[in-house]
């Protein structure tokens, strides 16, 4: 992980990253389907020989009406009605584009803005970024530790573009908000794989690199349905010989393979478990025009 920075007494949980590289996303090509539709009914063509025809009119004559008398009229016509007719096929074709990747830009346009906080928020030192330091595919995520897990970090794992953006409050709380693209199946790995992790974090200690304090945490997440295809909400009760007590909680949606989350951090544990995080993920998934597709 690259280097991080303490944002504030109420921020400390967060070893967020202050700079990293932006992804190479491929090139995303176009899909195509062709649906073949079946006739609703079969035409039937029927031949008259030029012997039961009238020349001039064009038309019936009484003698084709009864049946001609013939051979060789009769052959011609019984071959003609027997032989089965012959149309082209009907072979409309239609084109969809693959659903667009969104790039580091376009996920960090979406995020809120301090204002859409309300007032008195601000953007913090060093954000917002783009990329993420945290490469590798979303398997790695069952061995990262608890910490980085609860941490908001942790929704990156695998991502084929990210950003992120901290804002701080009033009273010091702190808003992170994060924008993860990923291809196909991978978000919906991440959050089942995410979700078990937290499981095994229900209770652990964190010392960071300086040795300042050691955190104690007691995490725990539950499913939130009705949010996107996919939603998982995380609370931590964080507390330090350094810092005190704080509480946070994160909301992570996934749209598809999209995934936003926020995460609101504060001294006063009312005012962290009282915030409305899913209004802030649908406004930020509404900016990208998310919505649930059913996977």
């Amino acid at each position: 992980m690259g280097p991080v920075i303490k944002c504030s007494p109420s921020s400390d949980r967060a070893d967020f990253i202050s700079s990293a590289g932006g992804l190479i996303l491929p090139a995303v090509e176009s899909s195509v389907r062709a649906k073949n539709f079946g006739l609703a009914a079969a035409a039937c063509l029927v031949t008259i020989g030029a012997a039961a025809c009238g020349s001039s009119s064009g038309k019936f004559s009484s003698a084709s009406a009864a049946g001609s008398s013939s051979p060789a009229s009769a052959t011609a016509s019984t071959a003609s009605a027997a032989a089965p007719a012959t149309l082209a096929p009907v072979t409309p074709t239609t084109t969809e584009s693959a659903p667009a990747l969104f790039t580091d830009p376009q996920l960090l346009d979406a995020l809120l803005t301090p204002s859409d906080w309300g007032s008195g928020w601000s953007h913090t030192k060093d954000f917002p970024v783009t990329g993420t330091s945290l490469t590798g595919g979303v398997d790695q995520l069952p061995n990262l530790d608890c910490w980085t897990v609860t941490d908001g970090e942790a929704t990156q794992i695998g991502s084929l573009a990210t950003a992120q953006d901290l804002e701080i409050g009033p009273n010091e709380d702190t808003a992170h908000q994060i924008a993860d693209q990923f291809v196909t199946g991978d978000a919906a790995t991440m959050m089942s794989e995410l979700a078990k992790k937290i499981d095994d974090c229900t209770t652990f200690t964190h010392t960071p690199k300086d040795n300042s304090t050691t955190y104690t945490d007691k995490a725990s997440q539950k499913a939130v349905p009705g949010l996107g295809d996919q939603a998982i909400k995380t609370t931590v009760y964080d507390d330090s010989p350094a810092w005190g007590k704080d509480v946070s909680v994160e909301l992570d949606v996934r749209y598809g393979d999209v995934v936003v989350s926020v995460i609101y951090d504060s001294t006063d544990s009312s005012r962290a478990l009282g915030y409305n995080v899913a209004g802030k993920v649908k406004a930020i998934a509404a900016k990208l025009k998310l919505k649930p597709t059913g996977t």
